[in-house]
């Protein structure tokens, strides 16, 4: 029969031959209410009490005394002790009971491993991250380094191709001007013959008169012929480069070819004329040895370069000789 006092989802204490309890609440917060019930239907206790093991007719006893100024004649934990002792005088109740508070523990343990491994895992995502956060800096770091290096080596490569390339100029514009030389040297050498070309065109009449017979002045001394014609060649040969040099392609003064002849041919009659006056027997300004011959050689060195200037000028003029200075492609019949 079951209690007016007992809430929905509770038993009340069945008796049997036995056993005083067949089921009880799951909870120990019931265990009120179970002594409530059991102290509301005292007819029923009376009953069940003839039929009860002795510690349950004791704790029967207890709640249904009629001198208790609380229900049962027990105060609230007395009846939860009530309740339990006659909870554990059930064999069964008692399994019951305990497989219970076994599983409890278990829950209760499970609980404190699963609250443990949360904070080994919270633990371990924050090592986890700590640990992300310094491997991404180490690769911002190595990447920073890494095109750190990318930079300086293309900076040395650039570096080295600069220094490559102005070594390649140095050597092209050095090429360039061995070859400007060489070509001048070339330009140079056939001016020097052209002017003994030239030149030959007064010595040779000259030499040729000087050997005539009765001529007066005659040379018959083999060696002061050939060092004279050595001489007047070598002076040729140096007076044609000169006047190249001198008389340039972007030279506008027109006095540079009379002054290169008289130049040239001063310093020719000087050194004759000093020759004669120290071989003159009658003193350096005698007329007949000195002066006469030196007035004489100096009007031949005059014509000799004069000669030899002409024979360049038709040369430049008809591009057989380039003047210097004269820019490459340039025809020298366009100056």
């Amino acid at each position: 029969m079951l209690s007016k006092c007992a809430p929905q989802g509770t038993c009340l204490v069945r008796g049997t031959q036995k056993s005083a309890v067949a089921r009880v609440p799951l909870g120990v917060t019931s265990l009120p209410k179970l002594a409530c019930s059991v102290a509301s239907d005292k007819d029923v206790l009376s009953a069940k009490k003839k039929d009860a093991s002795p510690e349950v007719k004791a704790a029967l006893q207890a709640l249904i005394d009629p001198k208790a100024t609380t229900v049962g004649g027990v105060g609230e934990a007395g009846i939860a002790q009530v309740t339990k002792d006659m909870l554990l005088a059930d064999p069964e109740t008692a399994e019951q009971l305990k497989r219970y508070e076994q599983a409890l523990a278990r829950v209760e343990a499970a609980k404190a491993a699963a609250a443990e491994l949360e904070d080994i895992f919270a633990q371990g995502r924050k090592e986890l991250a700590a640990q992300q956060e310094v491997d991404a800096a180490a690769r911002n770091k190595a990447d920073e380094m890494l095109a750190q290096a990318e930079i300086e080596a293309a900076e040395k490569l650039v570096l080295a191709a600069q220094l490559e390339a102005a070594a390649a100029e140095r050597r092209a514009l050095s090429l360039k001007s061995q070859i400007v030389d060489d070509a001048e040297r070339i330009e140079s050498a056939k001016a020097g013959v052209l002017a003994i070309i030239g030149g030959l065109a007064v010595v040779a009449p000259l030499l040729i008169a000087s050997q005539v017979e009765g001529s007066g002045a005659a040379t018959t001394d083999p060696v002061t012929l050939g060092l004279t014609v050595t001489s007047t060649l070598a002076s040729c040969f140096l007076f044609g480069p000169t006047y190249r040099y001198a008389v340039r392609y972007d030279s506008s003064n027109s006095h540079l070819r009379g002054g290169v002849v008289a130049a040239f041919g001063l310093v020719r009659a000087a050194a004759n004329a000093e020759a004669l006056a120290t071989a003159s027997a009658a003193g350096p300004l005698d007329l007949d040895t000195v002066v006469g011959p030196g007035l004489l050689y100096a009007g031949e060195s005059m014509l000799l370069f004069a000669f030899a200037a002409t024979a360049l000028e038709a040369a430049f003029k008809w591009g057989w000789i380039k003047r210097f200075g004269m820019p490459a492609g340039t025809s020298s019949l366009d100056a």
